[in-house]
């Protein structure tokens, strides 16, 4: 893994699923199309940093639509598309998913530490890096309070 350098979960899966694409990919840094599923997440992502931040279902999910509708804001305007994947039906569950998020926490109470927090770990030779999504303390409807 000496390649790799430094360590983050995307590198680690890659190289798990294929070295071959590892080494492409992270050594010799060859070009990669830009996949409507990787804009879609990177999009969605966005929106949920957005939510966790404001609390604001209405402005988080304008704010995915925003980045689906203008992806090059956010560097990820898709190449290629998945067989059956259409612009809509992305669009539309990207919604859904914001809206099941948002619903899911309605009986929490819950206070963001921080978002999108960046870590690194040195570990021997290497360095494992990467970003803690979201950081909160919540109290759920039992009444137990929990960091997550």
């Amino acid at each position: 893994m000496d390649m790799l350098g430094r360590i983050s979960a995307s590198k680690m899966s890659t190289f798990m699923t294929c070295p071959l694409q590892a080494k492409f990919q992270y050594l010799d840094k060859l070009p990669r199309k830009q996949h409507a599923s990787a804009s879609f997440g990177t999009c969605v992502h966005h929106a949920l940093d957005f939510y966790n931040n404001t609390g604001d279902l209405n402005r988080s999910v304008n704010e995915f639509l925003d980045v689906w509708e203008n992806p090059e804001k956010l560097g990820v305007t898709p190449e290629t598309w998945p067989k059956g994947g259409t612009y809509g039906g992305m669009r539309q569950r990207g919604i859904e998913m914001l809206r099941g998020y948002h619903d899911g926490l309605k009986w929490d109470t819950r206070e963001v530490l921080a978002t999108e927090h960046k870590f690194l770990v040195p570990l021997g030779e290497f360095e494992v890096t990467g970003f803690v999504d979201l950081l909160e303390l919540r109290k759920n409807k039992r009444g137990k309070s929990e960091i997550r």
